[in-house]
């Protein structure tokens, strides 16, 4: 599957820019955050960045986005099998709390999971390759505990204002 995308093995680093299908939520870190990353990951390490995420991410977040040519575009182009290769064979995954994130730590490849209104508590994850960075904004871990939908948090936190305590000084240290 690699060999596909041509990608060799820890060679490259993988992003996910969006969560829950592309829909707004409170849990995702503004678009233009992980384009950013994406080139000074490149400069710093000069490794491709891939993409990852489904076809909502795709079409709402991803394709919305001016990306560096180093950049490889997965998403909504793999089953969950490949996504598993892709993940599994990375330098390290850069995610919000998802699906992925928790695939990626599951097969201990070296993860930066970013944290704002999610319950850490029940959700964060426990690899020793795993780190978390947290938004502390007025709405971090706002849905622990919380009967509000994410639909409905994503109204009172517009914007990714939620996750805007992390900036990619942070996240690229955190790499």
């Amino acid at each position: 599957v690699v060999n596909r995308w041509g990608l060799h093995r820890h060679e490259y680093l993988c992003l996910q820019p969006g969560a829950s299908n592309g829909s707004a939520t409170p849990k995702t870190w503004h678009p233009t955050n992980f384009v950013e990353l994406s080139q000074r990951l490149h400069e710093k390490y000069g490794m491709k960045v891939v993409l990852l995420g489904d076809r909502g991410d795709h079409e709402n977040i991803i394709s919305r986005q001016q990306w560096p040519d180093t950049v490889v575009n997965t998403a909504a182009k793999t089953s969950i099998e490949e996504l598993g290769s892709i993940i599994s064979n990375a330098a390290c995954v850069v995610a919000h709390d998802s699906g992925i994130m928790h695939l990626a730590n599951a097969m201990n490849v070296p993860l930066v999971a970013l944290y704002g209104p999610t319950d850490y508590t029940a959700t964060s994850p426990l690899g020793k390759q795993s780190k978390m960075l947290f938004s502390k904004t007025p709405a971090f871990a706002v849905m622990y505990r919380s009967t509000k939908s994410e639909k409905k948090l994503a109204e009172k936190y517009p914007n990714h204002e939620a996750m805007s305590g992390i900036d990619v000084d942070q996240v690229t240290s955190a790499v």
